[in-house]
């Protein structure tokens, strides 16, 4: 049984160790792995809810672009109507194209 565990612990397979240094250092590799274990689930945790507020984040964007295209699309005018502030990187269309694209329904951007 010591044989068999003393191989699968690290650094311990060339050395010569008596029972209680083999158990000893099993001990410790079996906290270091528990540890690299929750270590690795918090950073999982952090990550899914990092997610969760980007995926909220770009369906607030995403409403706002479609409120922005709305607004958009109701103006007849041909004069471009300010850019959201939230949105500053929306590409201005020339007014033809952006009537064709409200008639058609596609996004606008």
């Amino acid at each position: 049984m010591y044989t068999s565990l003393k191989d699968v612990v690290p650094d311990m397979q060339n050395e010569r160790a008596s029972r209680a240094v083999i158990l000893r250092r099993a001990i410790e590799v079996i906290e270091e792995k528990q540890q690299q274990r929750a270590d690795l689930k918090a950073d999982c945790d952090r990550i899914r809810n990092e997610m969760a507020e980007l995926e909220r984040e770009i369906a607030r964007l995403r409403e706002n672009l479609a409120k922005s295209n709305e607004s958009n699309c109701g103006s007849i005018s041909g004069e471009s109507s300010p850019q959201p502030t939230s949105l500053p990187a929306i590409v201005k269309i020339e007014p033809e194209l952006r009537s064709e694209m409200c008639v058609k329904g596609e996004p606008m951007g």
